[in-house]
């Protein structure tokens, strides 16, 4: 009897274990599908399109002055005129997001592209809770050197689980403090807190940070968009962490219009900044470029500028980020 249990076992995890896998490459599938179907999008025939009465032009990118007739929910100018940009601030400017998988293969050619746009920091991810502490100290090495040259800021990330919190502890604290070979350091570096969001166990890494670090060390936490998540310690984190940076992504959206997105973005500051109890809350602004278009892009950074986003903005991912939204991001003044 109990080695007929162990054979149903056996041949019931096998049967798991194919479906799953299965699923996980239908899924891969059909989200490559959907990338290449939405960029089809961007192969402009023409310098100008017109939608919903917004010129657009793409190949000069002045279509961010002509947003002027959205709807911003929640904009209040007399609330919003007494905050101050902190342009002191390492996040302030235009930046774009580089993950674990996606390192650039040809780092001149990566360097160019962020030149040609006018990318002035690099957020590079250097661990997760699962890796070693460097998954790839050569790359970030090469990464360090060759954006300096060309007077890039590299921020460095680490997705944090929060579960073995002594060890993400250190996968944030010596990244932050290390020196290359070539003598190259990370301007700063950034924690992505999306997994354990209890207060006791962000208290308890943050304080780990503290006591390791420079009392002049930037604290940057990378958090959700409250309209993904509005339990989580919102004001915990302002009260300990210089800048949040809220991933406001939108491609998930059902019914996606350029109002919706508006929508969504506008929602996702004002609610920030309700939720931690500070207007004058340091917020760097990641908007989405995945499956996402230009148009969207384009809304998204007028709205940060209407509500004052005051340390910075960029997008993410590199890897899948078009050239047409980069333009949008060039034109964009921060």
């Amino acid at each position: 009897m109990r080695k007929t249990l162990l054979v149903l076992i056996s041949s019931l995890t096998v049967i798991l274990s194919q479906t799953l896998l299965f699923n996980a490459s239908k899924s891969y599938a059909e989200t490559k599908a959907q990338v290449k179907l939405d960029e089809s999008f961007l192969d402009l025939d023409t310098e100008k399109e017109t939608l919903e009465h917004i010129d657009f032009n793409f190949k000069r990118a002045k279509h961010l002055k002509s947003f002027t007739d959205l709807e911003i929910a929640g904009y209040d100018p007399g609330v919003l005129r007494s905050i101050k940009k902190n342009k002191g601030s390492i996040t302030t400017g235009k930046g774009i997001w580089v993950n674990l998988w996606n390192y650039p293969l040809d780092t001149k050619a990566f360097t160019d592209r962020l030149d040609e746009f006018d990318i002035d920091t690099v957020y590079l991810q250097v661990n997760r809770s699962t890796t070693e502490i460097f998954k790839n100290q050569e790359k970030v090495d090469e990464v360090l050197k060759a954006c300096h040259e060309e007077d890039i800021k590299v921020i460095g990330w680490s997705y944090a689980y929060l579960i073995d919190i002594k060890s993400d502890a250190e996968k944030f604290i010596k990244p932050a403090l290390y020196v290359s070979p070539d003598g190259e350091s990370f301007d700063a570096f950034a924690a992505d807190i999306e997994e354990n969001t209890k207060v006791s166990s962000v208290k308890a890494y943050t304080d780990i940070l503290k006591a390791a670090l420079p009392e002049k060390y930037p604290m940057i936490a990378i958090v959700f968009s409250p309209k993904i998540k509005s339990v989580y310690p919102w004001k915990f984190m302002a009260d300990n962490w210089d800048v949040l940076m809220p991933m406001v992504y939108w491609h998930g959206l059902k019914d996606r219009s350029l109002q919706t997105v508006a929508s969504f973005v506008s929602e996702s500051i004002n609610e920030l900044r309700k939720l931690t109890g500070k207007q004058n809350l340091n917020i760097h602004m990641i908007t989405d470029g995945e499956r996402t278009t230009p148009h969207e892009v384009a809304v998204s950074l007028e709205v940060a500028r209407k509500l004052k986003v005051n340390s910075g903005v960029s997008v993410y991912p590199e890897h899948l980020v078009s050239d047409s939204i980069l333009e949008v991001l060039k034109d964009f003044k921060v």
